[in-house]
């Protein structure tokens, strides 16, 4: 019996689905917003910094441009250049794989 209802779906129509995906979205925004403003100077309730993924690409990728890709595995010249983003203490620099090239 449920599975002919599963499979006809007649109830899934396209005002459902786009009504749905209004509400998941408006109640994301409303979470996300929220989170930042419990997140006094950007550090989230938790301790930890927002967009701590973005920042360690990001000082990486300035380091890099600068002409210096080697410091972006260095932690002093790392915490260095994420500072300009972040005021607090990351964790770390990004460790990936020495290139094979």
């Amino acid at each position: 019996m449920w599975s002919d209802v599963l499979k006809r779906a007649a109830w899934l129509d396209e005002e459902r689905v786009t009504g749905y995906a209004r509400i998941f979205a408006c109640l994301y925004l409303v979470i996300a917003v929220t989170w930042i403003a419990l997140s006094p100077n950007l550090i989230d309730p938790n301790g930890k910094p927002i967009g701590t993924d973005f920042m360690t690409v990001w000082s990486a990728g300035k380091l890099a441009l600068a002409g210096e890709p080697a410091a972006g595995h260095c932690d002093r010249r790392w915490r260095t250049r994420s500072s300009r983003c972040c005021r607090t203490g990351l964790h770390g620099p990004m460790r990936l794989p020495a290139s094979s090239a």
